[in-house]
């Protein structure tokens, strides 16, 4: 994990092609022993979600390359390595789990759910939560307490087409359906990482799943 760390770090604070280039082996080397630990990510979810089974490293790992094409940030290089495992691959638009480590800011955390959804899609999940699934929804959080919903992004008002006055209306406010739960450093390199990370991740399975159905109601 150091070795991952080290490289993230050294690249922040030179994110330019000409020192890329030089420290091309470093890269390498990061890159291995990252992809070595999502591997294992993917084969650790899947162990409790079988609907991510079969997934490959190119179907939840991202490229280091930035699309700076329409961003004012011009850096070359992502300056944290991410794995995001879930039914179908990181393009299907279905809800996942998430390993971030960012050490140059200090991010360390783990997610499940949907990050910003389509408005098709948080539409589908407000209407199951009104249809009768606000219920499973709420069991599901009480299962991962140590994960948080983004409260601090949700909407001030109750959208449209919903009534307020629902037992369950607090979930109608959100635009983000995802849980999020930080790591220390110490935890990250800790012995345990790895096994510590998909067992918390594995509390938040009945969580994605009423995503899931909410994502497959629509296609279906």
């Amino acid at each position: 994990m150091d070795t991952i760390l080290s490289f993230l770090r050294a690249l922040a604070q030179n994110n330019d092609r000409n020192w890329f280039l030089d420290h091309k082996p470093d890269y390498e080397e990061a890159r291995r022993r990252f992809e070595d630990l999502a591997l294992r990510f993917i084969e650790g979810v899947a162990a409790f979600d079988e609907r991510c089974r079969g997934l490959t490293l190119k179907d939840c790992t991202y490229r280091i390359y930035r699309d700076i094409r329409f961003s004012a940030d011009k850096s070359p290089y992502k300056t944290h390595f991410g794995v995001y495992v879930c039914p179908q691959g990181k393009k299907s638009g279905r809800a996942g789990y998430y390993l971030h480590l960012q050490p140059h800011t200090e991010e360390y955390f783990l997610c499940a759910g949907l990050y910003n959804p389509t408005p098709a899609v948080l539409h589908s999940i407000r209407d199951d939560v009104a249809g009768g699934g606000g219920e499973a929804l709420r069991q599901a959080l009480a299962l991962a307490p140590d994960f948080a919903l983004p409260w601090d992004k949700a909407l001030r008002r109750i959208p449209k087409g919903y009534d307020p006055a629902d037992d369950f209306s607090e979930f109608y406010r959100l635009r983000s359906f995802e849980l999020m739960k930080p790591l220390t450093l110490s935890e990250v390199r800790s012995a345990g990482f790895l096994q510590n990370s998909l067992k918390a991740l594995s509390r938040t399975h009945a969580f994605n799943e009423l995503l899931n159905r909410a994502v497959d109601y629509l296609e279906n």
